[in-house]
């Protein structure tokens, strides 16, 4: 016999059919969520076993921290929705375990693939808070391999002059290059420094004293260096080109550098043609500001070196106009005519054959062997990834076009990305261009002592004038020698500073991630006070990352709603403009460098190109203009998606659903009897 009276569940299964491809999307779905839940544990478990027994390294501290923080932010989010009236999943939710209950209580609507709305805000609130900052760390990493690119040359450049001066502690460096099966000798630098180092008229006593100074600068800066820029996931290649090339493009704090001397471009290739570019613009602005006792000094001395720099009596006249100049004038036209391609202070083998060291840290792409650096391509796909959870929660609720909310959902964790990677790095280029300006001083002060003392005419003019490699490497090594054997203390302590403030010390990451839950809360309180409609604590939370356009799934009344949105959007860039402007504004204040130049230095090392200010504050306003744009776009969307349904169905009825109730009443149906214990079907 047939049970009496179905249950409505029973009925629901009975009457709908769930396709094999729809259940094996559900399984999938849930299987995922699973694996990342577990994986999240894992991580969180061995990065931390990695911090306790391994040196501090922002490769572990960073993905630690966000995980930790993403994880209780989320637990917290979870045991507040609950609160006191389910305290057991208030429980389960403070360490993510409330997905195996909801599952377990929902598992006949999981076997029916009906939505749960408890799952889809557990999977939400999961994504936003965990998967979402660790895939913005991971890409805020990767972008950061790209910058130790460069700066490692630093510490290849003093193992260089290191082993020229036979200096014999550049153990990392030597073994690295030693893994790929090349050693020091074959680099054409190393012989040209140490026969410069030989024929520079340098006293043994003096050459003595610079050794030594020179060994104390190199251990403590090559390790400071080597740890930091994590220069051991380098691979070290050689490479044949130009002399001219080597210089620039190769090594550090290179005198006498223009574009013309190398390629500019190219990103994660280690090149530093624009960082050198940078170091003699500085020294050239140092110049051209000395004060008045320093340039009375060097004018005496403008009679004697100008015939040096022109010949003829066309030049004659020339050098009349020098001496009778403006200051920055002169250093101007001085500056000039050493740095054009006819400069013999630029003829140190220029066009002749060299053998230098390329580095990468691409590798092959598994299966297919590609190689190429396939950690920023992850990375970014991982962060464009991240944001589908909002999306879809977002079109769950709203039946709009699938571009509008994927492309404003880019632009802004786009920007909520690059804002917290400023911010986080905001004091570290502050101190490393400090150090960067504080080397080109040394310089200067030297090229200053040079020029005004009785040797100038001997030793420059003498180098500019015959112009062979020899003579005008002594005066360039005499002046080396002199700027590591009286600065070498205070460049070792600047330096190493700036190093160590690569890494990114604990303070500074608690600090980041105080500023970011700052701007959390802002947000969140912006939204709340508002919008009109009813939303929870966890729906305010959760638009404060991902944007305010997660409002328009939360909320039914989408009239309400729509034109406060808008204007979040718009407060949303303004705040993390705000905040940026803040956070270079105190780097830059305590390392008492000029904020142009902090900013536009790691971009001009990172992109190898001349960056400006200018140019990059202008990238940031149409980055801003563009997520405002595009959030409205998005919004409008919505609102004609919602109009559209009402015009389809003014009063709101069900009109499809009941003409499919009426086909159902009007099928054939089985003959019923009444009898005394209920309705029975004939057998």
């Amino acid at each position: 016999m047939q049970p009496l009276v179905a249950t409505p569940e029973e009925g629901s299964s009975t009457s709908s059919k769930v396709s094999p491809t729809q259940r094996a999307l559900q399984v999938m779905g849930i299987s995922l969520f699973l694996m990342t839940l577990v994986q999240t544990y894992v991580t969180i478990i061995g990065l931390a076993s990695r911090y306790c027994t391994q040196e501090y390294d922002i490769l572990v501290a960073g993905p630690l921290v966000v995980l930790i923080c993403g994880f209780g932010v989320n637990g917290a989010l979870g045991a507040w929705h609950y609160g006191l009236q389910q305290p057991f999943l208030a429980v389960l939710s403070t360490f993510g375990l409330e997905f195996f209950y909801v599952t377990l209580k929902h598992a006949n609507s999981l076997r029916q693939c009906r939505p749960i709305e408890d799952l889809d805000r557990l999977q939400l609130r999961f994504g936003i808070w965990r998967s979402l900052p660790f895939a913005a760390m991971t890409f805020a990493l990767s972008l950061r391999s790209i910058l130790e690119l460069t700066l490692c040359t630093a510490p290849a450049t003093l193992s260089v002059i290191g082993q020229g001066l036979q200096v014999n502690n550049t153990l990392e460096w030597t073994k690295a290059i030693r893994d790929n099966d090349i050693t020091v000798e074959r680099l054409t630098r190393f012989h040209a420094f140490r026969e410069d180092m030989n024929m520079s008229g340098v006293g043994d006593a003096e050459l003595q004293e610079f050794r030594e100074k020179f060994a104390s600068l190199h251990d403590s800066l090559v390790g400071a260096f080597w740890k930091s820029c994590h220069c051991y996931k380098s691979k070290w290649k050689l490479k044949t080109g130009t002399f001219r090339e080597d210089r620039s493009s190769r090594w550090a704090f290179s005198f006498f550098v223009t574009e013309d001397d190398d390629e500019l471009g190219g990103i994660a290739q280690g090149k530093t043609l624009a960082g050198n570019i940078l170091f003699n613009e500085i020294i050239l602005d140092r110049l051209k500001m000395l004060n008045e006792s320093a340039i009375e000094k060097i004018k005496g001395k403008i009679a004697d070196l100008a015939p040096i720099f022109v010949t003829g009596w066309k030049d004659a006249l020339k050098s009349l106009a020098l001496q009778t100049a403006s200051w920055p004038k002169i250093v101007d036209t001085i500056w000039k005519k050493l740095e054009s391609p006819q400069s013999k202070f630029r003829k140190h083998g220029p066009f002749e054959a060299a053998t230098f060291l390329e580095q990468s840290r691409a590798y092959p792409l598994p299966l297919l062997g590609w190689e190429g650096n396939w950690d920023l391509a992850k990375s970014s796909l991982g962060l464009l990834t991240s944001v589908m959870p909002v999306v879809k929660y977002v079109r769950k609720r709203r039946q709009v076009n699938f571009l509008w909310v994927v492309s404003h959902a880019i632009v802004d964790m786009i920007l909520l990305v690059q804002t917290a990677i400023c911010c986080i790095t905001a004091t570290s280029a502050a101190h490393a261009a400090g150090a960067f300006q504080a080397v080109a001083q040394a310089m200067v002060e030297q090229i200053v002592k040079g020029v005004a003392s009785h040797q100038a005419e001997s030793e420059f003019g003498e180098a500019y004038k015959t112009g062979t490699q020899t003579k005008t490497a002594q005066a360039m090594r005499q002046m080396l020698v002199r700027t590591v054997t009286q600065e070498a203390e205070h460049l070792g302590i600047q330096l190493t500073s700036a190093a160590s403030d690569l890494m990114i010390s604990p303070s500074q990451l608690l600090a980041a991630a105080l500023t970011i839950f700052g701007f959390c809360i802002i947000s969140a309180g912006l939204s709340h006070h508002l919008l009109k409609a009813p939303l929870s604590v966890q729906e305010h939370m959760n638009a404060s990352v991902c944007g305010p356009l997660c409002f328009l799934g939360a909320s039914a009344e989408y009239t309400k709603v729509c034109d406060t949105v808008r204007t979040l959007i718009l407060l949303r860039s303004m705040l993390m403009t705000t905040i940026l402007c803040v956070a270079w504004i105190v780097a830059t204040s305590l390392s008492e460098v000029p904020m142009d130049f902090s900013i536009r230095f790691y971009p001009a090392l990172m992109l190898n190109r001349s960056t400006w200010c200018v140019t990059l504050c202008a990238i940031w306003t149409t980055a801003c203009v563009l997520h405002f744009v595009s959030g409205y776009l998005a919004v409008y969307a919505v609102e004609v998606s919602e109009e559209d349904k009402e015009d389809a169905d003014p009063d709101g009825f069900d009109y499809e659903g009941l003409a499919s109730a009426i086909e159902k009443s009007q099928e054939p149906r089985p003959p019923v009897v009444n009898a005394a214990y209920g309705t029975f079907t004939h057998p």
